[in-house]
């Protein structure tokens, strides 16, 4: 039977990616996702996107991780499996956690991750969580 990192391997080394499949893994596999986010970027940035979908703490970690990382690639990614990620009812509990994540992407270098994070921060107001007016950040994408 091949190790969880395997099994996340070849499913990111398709030139279809099973992304459902990768997810299915469940939090099982969010170590391993963990440990991907500081590998090449494009497998981070794969690892990152399952991990946002996965509703559970742990994934909020990871992509938090993901957030830091140098690349922009892997940042946008971060952003946008944050974005997926709190639109989960399991991760309502998380949401100002979630926008602490997203916050410092609003003004990141790259136009990318700026909209990604701008996107991110549209959902966070719909579940509740006290985050400011999002048509506040507009100016922010525009450098």
């Amino acid at each position: 039977m091949p190790s969880m990192r395997e099994t996340l391997l070849s499913i990111f080394a398709a030139d279809e990616p099973d992304y459902d499949r990768a997810v299915a893994l469940g939090t099982a596999a969010l170590p391993t996702i963990a440990e991907m986010i500081d590998e090449e970027p494009h497998r981070a940035a794969a690892a990152v996107y399952v991990a946002g979908q996965i509703p559970a703490h742990e994934s909020l970690e990871v992509i938090a991780r993901a957030a830091r990382r140098e690349h922009p690639l892997v940042r946008a990614n971060a952003a946008g499996a944050l974005r997926d990620w709190a639109t989960h009812p399991e991760c309502a509990d998380d949401l100002d956690a979630a926008f602490e994540i997203v916050a410092p992407l609003l003004d990141d270098a790259d136009p990318s991750v700026r909209k990604f994070a701008h996107r991110a921060l549209a959902v966070l107001p719909a579940h509740g969580s006290a985050v400011p007016d999002s048509r506040a950040t507009i100016p922010r994408l525009r450098r």
